[in-house]
Order: structure tokens, then sequence, then C-alpha cells
């Protein structure tokens, strides 16, 4: 809204060639940097993707008459893995932390990754 009560001097370009390159300088760092972490940061996410999708792949190679539960039974400790890896992020979009929180507990125990015995387990490690 503009205000007719107060008169401002008039500003001139050359006063604003200084502060508009600062500002200029610092977005074009903070973005690159910005995007930087975000490469690396996916980068690794889909290594451990990778890792996952190749060791469930040795365990249908190697074992190739054994039953689905069984596999799944190998496999899903490394799954869980990941879970936690995501949980214990710091970030306030979540409950990223050190501790895992009950919700997340329940994730584990809701997708069958960790039966309840596990996570009592894992709650008295830490």
């Amino acid at each position: 809204m503009y205000r007719t009560d107060i008169h401002l001097p008039p500003l001139s370009m050359k006063a604003l060639s200084v502060p508009n390159g600062l500002l200029t300088f610092f977005l074009v760092f903070y973005s690159g940097n910005c995007f930087t972490r975000y490469y690396a940061f996916y980068s690794k996410c889909m290594g451990m993707a990778g890792a996952v999708a190749c060791w469930v792949g040795l365990l249908k190679i190697n074992f190739p008459a054994t039953k689905p539960t069984a596999i799944w039974n190998l496999a899903r400790h490394v799954i869980a893995s990941v879970y936690i890896t995501y949980f214990q992020l710091g970030g306030d979009a979540s409950d990223g932390g050190e501790d895992i929180t009950d919700s997340e507990m329940m994730v584990l125990r809701d997708s069958y990754l960790l039966t309840n015995n596990e996570l009592s387990t894992l709650t008295a490690y830490k």
C-alpha cells in the first residue's frame, strides 16, 4: 500500500549497484551450494537403494530354491537399516534426530520389517 504521508528522497541507481551485485553473487553462490548438497545426498540415497537391490538379487541368485518367506527374512533387516538411517536424519519436516520415535517404530512394525521382539531389542540397545 502506498503511503502519501511519508516522503523519501529519490534513490539513485548508482547507490543500488553494490547491493544488487552482492545480492546476485550470494544468491548464485547459495543456490549452487544447495544443489551440490542435494545431489550429494541424492547420490547417497540411490547408493543405499542400489545396495539393497544388489543384496536381494544376490539372495535370489545364490538361493534359487528358497521360499519367498525365507528370502524376505534375509532381506528385511537390510531394508529396515535403510529406514532407520532415514529416521535418524535431522530436520524439522520429520521426526529426525538421534532417537527413533514410537511412530517410526510403528512404521517398522506395520511394514513387517521388524518384529516386536526385534524392536524391543533395538530400543534396549540405544
